[in-house]
């Protein structure tokens, strides 16, 4: 039996196999007997929904990634919201929240390997992004030059308040030098259009 490349991550739903040729039908999990073609030799074979567990911040020994699996976990206080932006990346950016304490130590623990931390309640979602805002403005002026004649003036102004709305905080505490600092603005500058319809 030769299987496709494939990772596993953690609780497989069902081995399921699959093409034109089958041997097997299901090698592990809940899935269905016979689910598709004709039960003889399998030569291909794939994973239903394979699922995605927590790693430590390199992923070392495990499968997975940082972006998409770590975990860390809010150790003796809850990370404050303090708003600052960073300006330009420089290197004295402020924090959007607190990584530290008052004392220099770090709000944020990563969990021994192979093992999953637990919160108390109150602790999910304490960290949010800044909102999003933006305004526009248009304004209309018709002339008539006869009864089915006539001309439009547009003047229409986009983010008319050229109001910056910044990225998301970074919330990867393995590079210390951005984590919870915001250094990215996403959205348009203001952006004013003029024109001149003539209807007739």
């Amino acid at each position: 039996m030769r299987l496709l490349p494939a990772v596993l991550l953690a609780s497989i739903a069902s081995f399921c196999a699959f093409g034109q040729d089958y041997v097997i039908t299901t090698v592990a999990g809940n899935g269905t007997a016979g689910f598709t073609g004709d039960n003889g030799p399998a030569i291909k074979a794939q994973l239903n929904a394979p699922k995605g567990i927590a790693v430590d911040s390199a992923g070392v020994g495990q499968d997975g990634s940082m972006s998409g699996n770590g975990q860390f976990w809010v150790m003796n206080a809850t990370p404050t919201i303090l708003h600052q932006i960073a300006a330009n990346g420089s290197a004295d950016a402020k924090y959007w929240f607190s990584t530290t304490d008052s004392s220099g130590n770090l709000l944020f623990s990563q969990p021994a390997k192979n093992t999953f931390n637990t919160q108390p309640a109150g602790f999910r979602n304490v960290i949010h992004n800044p909102g999003f805002e933006n305004w526009n403005v248009g304004l209309f002026k018709k002339f008539s030059f006869t009864e089915k004649t006539g001309m439009q003036f547009r003047a229409e102004a986009f983010n008319v308040l050229n109001h910056p709305n910044w990225g998301g905080a970074s919330f990867n505490p393995t590079n210390l030098s951005t984590f919870g600092k915001i250094t990215s603005k996403t959205g348009d500058v203001r952006n004013i259009q003029l024109s001149l319809r003539l209807f007739f």
